[in-house]
C-alpha cells in the first residue's frame, strides 16, 4: 500500500527536478550552449596571421582545376564566346508534321522559337545576338562534344538581338523563323528526320554570353507554328517544348596558380585554402589558455572563412552564389601546388549560399574546425592541424561567371582585405 509519505516524497523529487531544468534552460542570448549561471560564455577568435605557407601541406593557398562535365540535365543552357569559353546551346523538337506548308509571307506571326533567359553578358560592352542553325545529327545531351561541326548549318534569318535588361526571374523572347526553314526541316536529313526529329543550335555574337533556362525548370525552350497540310484547309498548330537540349563548351583547362584564389564555373577552377589553427587562442572566459584536453572537449559554435573578393563581375545583388567545401583528410604534399585528385578529397558540405552585398564572401567550415579541434581518432593529424580545405563553386558548368579573392600572399593585398578565420566556441563547463 503505498502511504502519503511516498507520494510527498516523490512530488518532492518530481518538484526538484523540474527546478533543476529550468535553471540550466536558462541560458544567455551570447551563450549558445552554456547558461546563465555557470559564468560560461561564447569566445571569440578572429585570426588573419593563420593562413600561411608554413602549414601541414606546405602550401596555404592556390587554385586549381578540375574536370568539367557536361551531364546533360543542367537547369541552363549556355550559349557565348566570352572569357575564353565558346558555348553553344543544342535543342530538339520532335513530332513535326512530314509534309506542309505554311501559309503567307516568309515571316509569320505565327511562327518562332521561345527563349527564357535568366542572365546576359553586361550591355555596356557588346550587344547580344543569337544566330540559329539546322543539326543532321544524332546526338545525346550528356555528350554534346561528340557534335561536329560539319553538320551544323545556318538557318535562313538574320541574328536576334536580345534586349539589354534580362530579369533573373526570366525574360521571354521570341525569336521570327523563316517559313522555308520549317518547311524544308527534313532536308538532308529524310532517313532519320522523322524518328530523331529537328534539331537546332544557338550561336552567340563574340564578346557577349546568355544563359537560357532548359526543358529541367519547366521553361525550357519552345518552338510554335501554324500550318497546313496539302490538300486540306484546315489550320493546324505545332507546339512543343524540347523534347531534349544540352549545350557544348570550348574551352581551354583553367592552369593551377600559385598564390592566388580564382573560382571560375566554366573552365572550371577549385580554391585549395589551409591554415593553422592556433590553439593558444583557445582560453577560458578568465583568458586562461584551455588545456589540451578542456580544447579537445569545446563545442565549436560556428567557424567562418572570411574571404575579399578581389575581382567579380557576374555576382551581385540578384544572383546568389553557392558554395560547396571539401576537405583533406589525409596528408598531401602540395609544395609545388597541383590539381588536386578527386580519390584524396574527402565529399564536405554545402556552404555558402546568398547575394554578394559587399566585397566578402562568408564560408561556413564548422564541422571542419571541430573535427580537428576536438582530435577527431580518425584523422591522423600531427598536432591536430587541419590539411586544408576545397572551395569549389556549385554552378560549376551550369553559369558563366568567376570570382577572384585576395591572397594572403599577394603583396598588394590591402591589409583589411587578408582573408580572416573567425571561430566561436564554448569552453566546457566542468
Amino acid at each position: 500500500m503505498v502511504s502519503w509519505k511516498m507520494i510527498r516524497n516523490l512530488a518532492a523529487s518530481c518538484l526538484a527536478f523540474i527546478v533543476m531544468l529550468y535553471l540550466t534552460g536558462c541560458t544567455n542570448k551570447d551563450n549558445l550552449t552554456g547558461n546563465n549561471w555557470s559564468g560560461v560564455t561564447v569566445q571569440t577568435i578572429v585570426d588573419s596571421t593563420c593562413f600561411s605557407d608554413d602549414c601541414a601541406t606546405g602550401n596555404g593557398g592556390f587554385s586549381f582545376p578540375s574536370e568539367g562535365k557536361i551531364g546533360g540535365l543542367e537547369s541552363a543552357l549556355l550559349c557565348g564566346k566570352w572569357d575564353g569559353v565558346e558555348a553553344e546551346a543544342l535543342m530538339r523538337f520532335t513530332g513535326i508534321p512530314q509534309d506542309f506548308y505554311i501559309p503567307g509571307g516568309a515571316y509569320q506571326d505565327s511562327c518562332w522559337l521561345e527563349l527564357t533567359l535568366v542572365k546576359r553578358s553586361p550591355a555596356g560592352r557588346n550587344p547580344l545576338e543569337l544566330s540559329l542553325s539546322k543539326l543532321n545529327q544524332v546526338w545525346r545531351a550528356d555528350s554534346t562534344a561528340l557534335v561536329l561541326d560539319e553538320n551544323i548549318h545556318p538557318l535562313n534569318q538574320p541574328a536576334f538581338t536580345v534586349p539589354d535588361s534580362v530579369s533573373t526571374y526570366g525574360t521571354v523572347v521570341k525569336i521570327p523563323l523563316a517559313a522555308s526553314d520549317l518547311e524544308n526541316w527534313r532536308e538532308g536529313w529524310e532517313d532519320v528526320a522523322d524518328t530523331l526529329g529537328f534539331s537546332m543550335v544557338i550561336t552567340s555574337s563574340d564578346g557577349a554570353y546568355g544563359e537560357i533556362l532548359s526543358r529541367e525548370s519547366g521553361r525550357g525552350p519552345r518552338l510554335r507554328f501554324n500550318y497546313k497540310a496539302p490538300d486540306d484547309t484546315t489550320l493546324y498548330k505545332y507546339e512543343s517544348r524540347a523534347f531534349v537540349d544540352s549545350y557544348r563548351a570550348d574551352y581551354e583547362t583553367a592552369p593551377v596558380l600559385e598564390n592566388r584564389w580564382v573560382l571560375s564555373n566554366i573552365a572550371p577552377s577549385r580554391l585549395y585554402v589551409n591554415f593553422n589553427l592556433n590553439y593558444d587562442l583557445f582560453v577560458d572566459p578568465a583568458g586562461n589558455i584551455l588545456s589540451e584536453k578542456d580544447r579537445k572537449r569545446a563545442t565549436i559554435n560556428k567557424a567562418e572563412l572570411i574571404l575579399y573578393l578581389k575581382d567579380n563581375d557576374y555576382y551581385g545583388s540578384e544572383i546568389q552564389y553557392y558554395l560547396w567545401t571539401d576537405w583533406l583528410r589525409e596528408h598531401l604534399d602540395l609544395d609545388p601546388a597541383i590539381a588536386i585528385p578527386e580519390g584524396k578529397i574527402s565529399s564536405g558540405l554545402e556552404t555558402a549560399s546568398a547575394l554578394v552585398t559587399g566585397d566578402r564572401v562568408v564560408v561556413n567550415i564548422t564541422p571542419i574546425v571541430q573535427a580537428f579541434a576536438s582530435g577527431d581518432e580518425d584523422i591522423d593529424s600531427p598536432g591536430d592541424q587541419p590539411f586544408g580545405v576545397i572551395i569549389r563553386s556549385r554552378h560549376e558548368m551550369l553559369r558563366f561567371g568567376k570570382m577572384e579573392f585576395w591572397h594572403f600572399d599577394d603583396p598588394d593585398t590591402p591589409v583589411n582585405k587578408m582573408p580572416r578565420l573567425v571561430i566561436k566556441y564554448t569552453p566546457p563547463f566542468l
